[in-house]
């Protein structure tokens, strides 16, 4: 391995290549094709200063073809990455030490479905698949320049194909349960882990609902209710400034550059919306169109069931060979194995050391389903009836979808496919294929599940819940409560709210877990006698994840080392690192400070804060963002692929979320919100949009980190609907012609 990684090194001069010019927006659109694409007709692109797109095509068939090409000019390095991450070909791109990363790929093959999904798809999706993907390729033979990332990564440039898509379509529908299995997978042998497992799941099952069961439509599977990443709320138009209704939502992705999402506006005789769409992917998941918005947050769904199939009796091989190339080394022949259930993941190198029986992965995500007709379907919507029905043929991974309308109206459908037999196995960590319960049979589709319609309230609040309470269960790990209790307490605390209240609450950074936390560490410590500076500084903290918050360091530290101490000698020293980096933790310290157990921890733990802490050290010194691209994470050589480091606000749990794990030291932050969205549906032009980095993936373009500047500032971006607005607003403009016209 020794001289795997020394020939990765001479051959990855590229690497060592210098950084592209600046280019200026003129520029970067100078290198866009303008002649010869397969177009009908003429068409049009408008591009504000900060390359954020506006398609004007006269034919419907048009508008797939664009927006291939925008989405290539702006994104081919990510989406080449993204393609290759989707087919396990992490190898071809960075040598040899990624070969097992590939191999586990392999193992969860994210195109087993491609080809039975495309046998299923309706005609005018298959247009719509083939059109972009001549899109893509269209510009990837005629561009001037293409992005200098390719040749860094030793991209060799292929054509694009419909089954790259769907393929990349289903690795955006992985299901985020997996790491919670996976990780737990880690620790299993632990003694207490039993313990912690069905503390978790209970903790889990805690998180507050979106609506009442009363104002469902339920099912027999259905009962009570329960309490429930990304945010996103909808206001109905009886507690909107303008009448109309209004959306907001703000996702939550890996924070690495570029960023997952681009901001694109488009308008055909039969589409017309903005939003955020993701590259690799032809619709519009997130936004608004003339009459409706959408937005949505990660249900956490059950659409997989890990089965122990270690008996014969359960376990009929069926294998396959996979070749996996490999840069600056030799190929490598790897072997995965599949089973009736699904394939064998325990196979996985990334598992090799962990003490495992053979374990299968049942997957929704390995059958076929159709969900680029279903947003198709939601773009084109102009009611609630046909944004429920658009999700029929939906399946990974489950979203809560919420819906506003410019009569006012708003709602919230669960899209998922669901088999009742994952939820009924969700409280074994390996499921028993010969237990019946654990046998999937015939999914429910979205329609099939409960929704709501105009709630009593006039608003509904969505932040990685399940709508409903069930039996079985829809997920398993809900999210804590704070993002919830924060979107509600604005909206109830305002008879009318407008966009100015939405983009506030958007950038809230307070949590209530931690208050309270910071409360009670403040009156318990101060009963021990710990130091009167420090017990004052966490009893007048508010709450508030503030950059230059003093207490809100302070219980981090404090919290560190209590965590640290209590968990290591109830849990044991792996089950404790995996509860640092858990959202849970806050939650867990509050409910064990009531043991003396944990109590008596708590004076040494804040005599140990006290040297980590001192009277300037502030939120901001302790939580930082740090700029950089996938290259970025290289050791030595990736530091030109890192573009600054930035002290940021908020917490793992607080609605302007960055995620990070407890520690007593500076941490960099990887996770949390990375896009915001804002719908007033009275005007239709009201729409505004941000994102941390910037629209265009060319390194050096001016536009590589202008959002993130505006994104500093709180400032949005105004993206108009109405096709005059945007020839009034949008300074260039490209003219494709049709290489037949």
């Amino acid at each position: 391995m020794i001289w795997a990684v020394t020939a990765a090194l001479l051959g990855g001069c590229a690497l060592l290549k210098p950084f592209p010019p600046d280019r200026k927006t003129t520029e970067r659109l100078d290198m866009f094709p303008r002649e010869g694409a397969p177009l009908r007709a003429e068409a049009t692109i408008y591009w504000n200063k900060h390359q954020i797109p506006y398609i004007h095509v006269n034919d419907d068939e048009d508008l797939p073809l664009a927006l291939g090409m925008v989405h290539a000019h702006l994104r081919l390095g990510q989406m080449e990455l993204l393609r290759h991450v989707s087919q396990g070909r992490l190898a071809e791109l960075f040598g040899p030490l990624l070969v097992d990363v590939d191999h586990s790929l392999r193992i969860l093959d994210f195109g087993k479905s491609a080809e039975a999904i495309w046998a299923q798809l309706p005609s005018p999706t298959r247009t719509w698949l083939k059109r972009y993907v001549e899109g893509i390729n269209h510009y990837r033979t005629e561009a001037a320049e293409l992005p200098p990332e390719l040749t860094v990564m030793g991209v060799e440039s292929t054509p694009w194909t419909v089954a790259d898509i769907l393929t990349i379509g289903r690795l955006a529908g992985t299901d985020v349960n997996w790491l919670y299995w996976f990780i737990n997978m880690r620790i299993r042998d632990q003694e207490k882990w039993q313990e912690l497992w069905e503390r978790m799941v209970a903790h889990g099952q805690s998180s507050r609902p979106s609506f009442n069961p009363a104002d469902g439509s339920p099912i027999h599977v259905f009962e009570t209710m329960i309490r429930s990443g990304s945010n996103a709320a909808v206001i109905a138009g009886t507690k909107s400034a303008s009448g109309s209704a209004l959306m907001a939502g703000d996702p939550h992705l890996g924070l690495m550059l570029p960023n997952f999402w681009l901001i694109v506006g488009c308008k055909s005789p039969n589409y017309q919306m903005v939003g955020l769409t993701m590259p690799g992917l032809p619709v519009v998941l997130v936004g608004r169109n003339e009459s409706i918005a959408w937005g949505g947050t990660n249900m956490l769904a059950l659409s997989s069931t890990f089965y122990d199939i270690s008996s014969p009796d359960y376990y009929t091989p069926d294998t396959r060979e996979e070749h996996i190339a490999v840069r600056w080394w030799f190929d490598k022949k790897v072997t995965v194995r599949d089973s009736t259930l699904g394939p064998v993941v325990s196979d996985a190198p990334l598992l090799s050391e962990v003490s495992l029986p053979r374990v299968a992965l049942k997957w929704r995500g390995h059958e076929p389903s159709d969900e680029i007709t279903a947003f198709l379907q939601v773009n084109q919507a102009r009611t609630w009836d046909e944004f429920a029905a658009a999700f029929a043929t939906y399946a990974v991974s489950g979203q809560n979808m919420l819906y506003a309308d410019r009569q006012g109206n708003i709602g919230q459908v669960a899209a998922l496919s669901f088999s009742p037999a994952a939820g009924r196995a969700h409280g074994e960590f390996f499921a028993d294929p010969a237990n019946e319960q654990h046998q999937w049979s015939e999914p429910l589709s979205s329609t099939d599940l409960p929704s709501i319609y105009n709630p009593q309230d006039g608003y509904l609040v969505s932040t990685n819940n399940i709508p409903v309470k069930s039996d079985p269960p829809l997920a398993m790990f809900g999210n804590p409560n704070d993002r919830y209790h924060a979107l509600a307490d604005v909206i109830e605390s305002v008879d009318r709210l407008s966009v100015k209240e939405l983009m506030r609450m958007q950038r809230n950074v307070y949590s209530r877990t931690s208050h309270q936390l910071a409360q009670r560490i403040a009156e318990l410590g101060g009963q021990a006698g710990a130091n009167p500076q420090l017990i004052d500084t966490l009893a007048g903290w508010n709450g508030m994840y503030d950059v230059d918050s003093p207490g809100a360091a302070l219980l981090e530290i404090v919290a560190y080392h209590l965590a640290s101490r209590y968990y290591s000698s109830r849990y044991g020293e792996s089950i404790t690192n995996y509860l640092l980096r858990s959202p849970a933790i806050y939650n867990f310290l509050l409910e064990d400070l009531q043991s003396p157990e944990c109590r008596s921890l708590l004076l040494p733990s804040i005599a140990a804060a006290e040297k980590d802490f001192s009277d300037g050290t502030s939120w901001g010194d302790l939580h930082v963002l740090k700029l950089r691209h996938a290259l970025g994470n290289i050791p030595v050589i990736g530091r030109k692929y890192q573009f600054g480091e930035n002290q940021v606000g908020g917490s793992s749990n607080t609605v302007m979320k960055r995620a990070h794990g407890l520690s007593n030291e500076k941490r960099s932050v990887t996770y949390g919100a990375n896009a915001r969205h804002i719908s007033d549906l009275g005007d239709a032009d009201e729409n505004y949009f941000s994102l941390v980095g910037g629209q265009d993936g060319f390194w050096g373009s001016e536009n590589y980190l202008d959002l993130y500047r505006l994104w500093q500032q709180d400032k949005y971006v105004r993206l108009p609907l109405r096709l005059e607005s945007i020839k009034q607003q949008f300074s260039h403009r490209i003219r494709l012609r049709p290489a037949n016209p």
